[in-house]
């Protein structure tokens, strides 16, 4: 480990300053680069946007990742990389769904062979297809101001707090994710002067798998307790994609029939990010720690995390079509949020 990869306040600022001068530049200079984000059916906003701002994010990570002496930081980095790069090509112009997600299995499956996962056969393979799920549903979820970046933020405050890990370069990677994305957070809270654009959002969705596969292989913090830390954002993406599949829509349709999406419709996104905010500080932090002291209890405590926002889902209808059969494209009052 190199000696900067040893400094956590140091990967701190690199990535709380990095990401704020790149935001910066990214959010003037957005026009000339034709990114902009034009609101769409799965949007929730209104007005024309700058995007792309995840790029703020990767390149520190990216370049971290690649300073780092483990193989799984190389492999990382160019995973993450071909990733990010995959999403600014297509913040810019749409790509076709099948080659766009082709790519992102090759980039999983060099991930995952860098890990040198001591698992095989079919628990390697179930492990490749909930990475590819993670990296999918990360970028679904980033709909709203704030989302995204605040699990972001959530996850690497509750893995330093929880994990015990001391100066890996695991941690110093998580002490930059936390710094990155409180300064994207800064410029993305409501309402937003720039969206994370899939190329954030796809380095995120490998990234935070990685963390939580090191942490565990690591005997740092258990698999169950990371998993009670993003149950926000893995409850709401499966339960809408089941319940769409079940009731026979056209899941691949763009529609804004999330969770996250139909509170967002009454709440605004300000509150609804906040929500987000108490709920794992107050219900998934304890539950997490209690997974990791307490791992006979970690299933039940799993099912505990998701209880709460299963109830909402059910009263809300999350993945269900309007009452009147067709899905709200737009919410006038909303005036920000993702292009997807």
């Amino acid at each position: 480990m190199t000696l900067v990869h040893e400094l956590p306040l140091f990967a701190l600022f690199a990535g709380l300053l990095t990401t704020a001068g790149m935001l910066s530049l990214l959010i003037r200079f957005a026009p000339r680069l034709k990114l902009i984000a034009i609101a769409n059916a799965r949007s929730s906003h209104v007005n024309p946007t700058p995007t792309g701002g995840g790029i703020a994010i990767g390149l520190p990570v990216i370049l971290w990742c690649a300073l780092s002496p483990e193989p799984l930081g190389f492999w990382l980095a160019v995973s993450g990389g071909v990733l990010a790069l995959t999403g600014l090509v297509d913040d810019l112009i749409e790509l076709p769904a099948w080659p766009r997600f082709l790519l992102q299995a090759v980039c999983v499956a060099g991930f995952l062979h860098a890990t040198e996962a001591t698992a095989g056969g079919a628990a390697l393979i179930i492990i490749g297809l909930l990475t590819l799920w993670f990296v999918n549903l990360f970028n679904f979820m980033d709909g709203i101001d704030g989302i995204a970046g605040t699990q972001t933020l959530l996850f690497g405050l509750g893995v330093l707090l929880l994990s015990g890990a001391t100066l890996t370069w695991i941690e110093s990677l998580v002490w930059l994710v936390v710094g990155s994305s409180f300064a994207f957070l800064l410029y993305n809270w409501h309402p937003a002067k720039i969206f994370m654009g899939d190329a954030g959002a796809l380095l995120l969705g490998l990234c935070l798998p990685a963390i939580v596969l090191a942490l565990d292989a690591a005997g740092d913090l258990p698999f169950v307790a990371s998993l009670i830390l993003l149950a926000v954002f893995v409850f709401d993406a499966t339960w809408t994609l089941g319940v769409r599949i079940i009731t026979g829509q056209r899941f691949t349709a763009a529609h804004r029939s999330h969770l996250y999406q139909r509170l967002a419709s009454r709440w605004g996104h300000g509150q609804t990010s906040l929500a987000f905010v108490f709920y794992a500080c107050l219900w998934l932090f304890p539950l997490a720690w209690w997974a990791k002291t307490t791992p006979g209890a970690g299933v039940w405590l799993l099912l505990a995390s998701v209880a709460p926002l299963m109830a909402l889902a059910v009263r809300f209808r999350a993945g269900m079509p309007d009452q009147d059969g067709r899905e709200r494209t737009r919410e006038t009052h909303a005036t920000d949020g993702s292009n997807r």
